[in-house]
């Protein structure tokens, strides 16, 4: 039943629009920076974040897999990003390009991705992430 009032309740405000996508801007800075206190703030305590092999990781693996790995990235470029707002709420569809180095090595990961973004005291932050590798 709340699935249904919730989608009743969809809304386009640019507004609320801009402040998720703003807040994806800032994860992806903080991935590719390894900014730990922003990713604190970006994650929320709950997140669940799913890769496209099926292993999910908490907010504590996500945490220490972006700044403890030897992994890092040189830029995850963000296209096709389609926003929908329900109350405190904001799913978001996008094509992710993950530009990886690890050990010497450059590699583009095409991935696409729906998150879960809510909207609490800290400002928006993601609770879920599923990624799937696009059809070819």
């Amino acid at each position: 039943m709340l699935l249904a009032a919730a989608a009743l309740a969809w809304a386009s405000d640019s507004g609320t629009d801009r402040e998720v996508l703003g807040a994806l801007d800032a994860l992806k800075q903080a991935v590719v920076s390894k900014d730990r206190p922003a990713l604190e703030k970006l994650l929320h305590p709950d997140l669940t974040y799913g890769h496209t092999d099926g292993h999910l990781e908490t907010r504590a693996q996500v945490l220490d897999r972006v700044t403890d790995s030897k992994v890092s990235f040189s830029a995850i470029d963000v296209t096709d990003a389609v926003v929908r707002v329900y109350g405190q709420i904001a799913l978001v569809t996008a094509k992710l390009a993950f530009h990886a180095n690890a050990d010497g090595k450059q590699n583009v990961s095409a991935l696409s991705t729906l998150d879960v973004w809510i909207r609490g005291p800290e400002g928006w932050q993601l609770v879920g992430r599923q990624l799937t590798r696009p059809p070819k």
